[in-house]
């Protein structure tokens, strides 16, 4: 058997899945359990290991020069680099990070030319540990498979990608190109991308249909961050019709750095970033909704999806801590 297909099958039982059917094992079964899950992923290592002292070609999931030539990257590059049906490759534009050290991966599907969330195959949010490196804006990764979730509730499901496995990188573009990328599709108001202005600048109601993730065009000039009542950061800002927005900021990057109860830079730290830039200097907000929320005692119903900044898109690199 070849290695690649050694690994893709252990790669499909690490994460709970039948090699010959794609059905998801159940929870009791012996390949959800912690003590299997971890032999399996070391025996993927081993193997990975042996595979890097092969030629490039020889890695699952990877296509360097010797495969193609490597054009500039953008989006029309990539495409061209791995076409369809051969491959599905997605551009991550932002991690969120989420309660109980999850987090959340939103991403541009190159073929589809829409945004997308890909989740593991249970529909779960990601866990970056030793088994699962994490995820990073800028890298260009490919799903082998995946699923729509048409049972869940909008806006959420509409963008949801369930996976049958993991994504496997194909190629890291820098902040820059990056922005450069998602800058012009990206919408000059809230309102736009959401298709209405969001109920007190802040919510839309679960089961609107709309998107639920997206960019918005800004200016330096027009963002602030500031530090909220419960010490998490948020981003004060005007879009292009004039509305004012205080929404907090999910990115995980910008947290690691800015948040004001961590061991970063803190707010000053933040705006000292934003000061580096001149007042008209462009930036991408990447906007995304949470998922329906009841309030803390279940005060609110319907339930409502709050807006929330997963990232910002920038030709100047974050400040490193």
């Amino acid at each position: 058997m070849e290695t690649s297909e050694t690994l893709r099958i252990l790669q499909l039982l690490a994460d709970g899945i039948d090699p010959a059917t794609g059905e998801v094992y159940p929870a009791a079964g012996p390949y959800q359990r912690a003590d299997v899950v971890r032999a399996l992923h070391a025996a993927i290592r081993a193997l990975e290991t042996g595979v890097r002292d092969k030629p490039p070609t020889d890695r699952p999931g990877r296509m360097t020069a010797d495969v193609c030539e490597r054009g500039p990257n953008t989006l029309d590059a990539a495409r061209s680099r791995y076409p369809a049906p051969e491959f599905h490759p997605l551009l991550i534009t932002e991690v969120t990070r989420m309660l109980q050290d999850h987090y959340c991966i939103a991403a541009y599907d190159l073929h589809g030319r829409k945004m997308a969330r890909p989740l593991r195959p249970k529909g779960e949010n990601w866990l970056f540990d030793e088994f699962q490196p994490a995820y990073r804006p800028g890298q260009v990764v490919n799903v082998s498979g995946w699923s729509a979730r048409p049972e869940g509730t909008p806006p959420h499901n509409l963008d949801d990608m369930i996976l049958k496995r993991g994504m496997d990188e194909l190629e890291v573009w820098s902040g820059e190109e990056l922005f450069s990328a998602m800058l012009p599709s990206a919408y000059e108001t809230i309102a736009q991308l959401l298709d209405r202005r969001p109920l007190e600048n802040r919510y839309v109601i679960e089961g609107t249909e709309c998107r639920s993730l997206g960019g918005v065009r800004t200016t330096r000039k027009r963002v602030q961050f500031r530090a909220a009542s419960n010490s998490r950061l948020r981003l004060h800002f005007e879009d292009a019709d004039g509305e004012l927005y205080i929404l907090p900021v999910t990115c995980d990057g910008l947290r690691t750095r800015f948040d004001p109860d961590g061991s970063g830079l803190g707010v000053r730290g933040a705006n000292d970033w934003l000061d580096t830039m001149p007042p008209g200097e462009p930036l991408v907000l990447r906007i995304g909704l949470t998922r329906g929320y009841a309030g803390n005692d279940g005060e609110f119903n319907p339930r409502r999806c709050y807006v929330q900044i997963n990232g910002i898109l920038s030709a100047h690199p974050l400040p490193t801590i």
